[in-house]
């Protein structure tokens, strides 16, 4: 948004400069240096305007109603200075929520009559964001096997990827003859080897995964203390893995 802004603010300055200034016209160097910063701002204004089109040309978002305890988004309800690369494009600076209930991007976005809307971004078309510190990416169905399409942290890269999966699940219950709706927040982990996606529910189905050097992978395991009580111990048997292949 703010990369809009500047364009429009520096396209109004070059403007009134023609405008106000018309004693500098007649001065042909400073003429057609303002000639081609007006030509410059101009483009930048009409291409930061279509990229915005794109951005806020999805469907309308229509969030969860009813009385809840909790919410369904990704850390915050609103987050603020979120970064998402849309169709191949950066977009800086922007208001989003991430609904991970339905595993959907929202942004929020003000026409020019000031009305705000909640627009869903299209996910295919989402090839990362990042919001409160955490990056996430967008895997398409057919990238690996076993794994469903969707948004996921990437923890490592090497001869495997560890990936991680937030996700939280509605469970009503009705208290006072009134429905509530609460939210469980789970974390999986997935490990891609060789094309394939494995769900690991602990070191031994680390282990199993990479079979081949099972031995001197417990070896690392106890000389290092690991433990596997937080996914920081998975990256690190998974760099071990790379170093000893």
């Amino acid at each position: 948004m703010k990369t809009w802004i500047k364009s429009l603010q520096t396209l109004a300055l070059i403007t009134n400069f023609f405008l106000l200034a018309p004693g500098a016209r007649g001065q042909e160097k400073d003429t057609d240096t303002a000639s081609k910063a007006y030509l410059v701002a101009l483009k930048q204004y009409k291409e930061a305007v279509k990229s915005q089109e794109l951005l806020y040309n999805g469907s309308q978002y229509v969030p969860m109603e009813g009385i809840m305890e909790g919410h369904p988004y990704f850390h915050e309800e609103i987050i603020e200075g979120g970064q998402v690369v849309f169709d191949r494009i950066l977009f800086k600076d922007i208001t989003m929520r991430y609904d991970i209930v339905y595993d959907k991007l929202i942004v929020h976005h003000v026409d020019q009559e000031g009305i705000s809307e909640l627009v869903q971004l299209q996910s295919e078309m989402v090839t990362s964001f990042n919001v409160a510190g955490y990056h996430f990416e967008y895997i398409a169905r057919n990238d690996f096997e076993n794994l469903d399409a969707g948004f996921y942290i990437p923890l490592y890269r090497g001869n495997c990827i560890l990936l991680k999966k937030v996700i939280k699940e509605p469970r009503q219950e009705t208290e006072n003859l009134k429905v509530i709706t609460h939210f469980n927040e789970k974390v999986r982990y997935y490990v891609v080897h060789e094309g394939v996606a494995y769900r690991l529910r602990g070191k031994r189905s680390l282990l199993k995964i990479l079979n081949e050097e099972k031995l001197a992978l417990k070896s690392y395991i106890q000389k290092a203390g690991l433990e596997f009580r937080d996914e920081e111990d998975y990256v690190k048997l998974l760099k071990h893995y790379d170093e000893i292949r």
